[in-house]
């Protein structure tokens, strides 16, 4: 699994580019105990492992203990699809 003392969630996926998005796979892993708390409430508080604004599917991810001050204690997806299969999400909170 992956631990990082964060404020921010262990994985942002954002091109920068409002006028598209890009397609993201993530697969084979496990992402635990993540927090989303930037202290200025301004988007960094969104999805405590990971935060995307951009197409994203998810296989075989485990997603667990993981928290956010504000939206998607797990995840937080915010436009573009969104798939997911395989995978264990629980204990996240926000």
């Amino acid at each position: 699994g992956c631990h990082l003392p964060a404020e921010f969630a262990f994985v942002q996926i954002d091109n920068a580019d409002f006028a598209s998005e890009i397609d993201v796979e993530l697969s084979d892993l496990s992402l635990t105990g993540g927090l989303a708390d930037d202290g200025i409430f301004n988007g960094g508080d969104d999805g405590g492992a990971i935060r995307s604004v951009e197409n994203l599917t998810i296989r075989n991810l485990i997603l667990s203990g993981n928290s956010a001050l504000n939206n998607g204690g797990g995840l937080y997806q915010s436009r573009g699809v969104f798939d997911i299969s395989d995978s264990t999400v629980s204990g996240n909170s926000a």
